[in-house]
């Protein structure tokens, strides 16, 4: 028997792949320089503003046709 050892230099490719297998499949892993990151789920702020901004891009390109009435137009005139 011999004495346990723990690694304390980075985590190669093959070793984050071992280690991304073991995980649940929601969570994301990312490694950068050797160290593995989770990345964080986006909040729900988070997501209404992207769905704003989509939004307002395509009011814009529909605006640019004149195929939009005017209350989006409105909403989306101080973005």
């Amino acid at each position: 028997m011999g004495i346990p050892t723990i690694k304390t230099g980075p985590m190669t490719v093959d070793e984050f792949y071992e280690f991304t297998d073991r995980c649940p499949d929601e969570e994301k892993w990312e490694l950068i320089d050797g160290e593995p990151i989770l990345n964080a789920a986006p909040s729900p702020l988070h997501q209404w503003i992207v769905k704003n901004v989509l939004f307002c891009s395509d009011t814009a390109g529909a605006r640019a046709i004149g195929s939009l009435g005017g209350a989006a137009r409105t909403w989306c005139a101080g973005i």
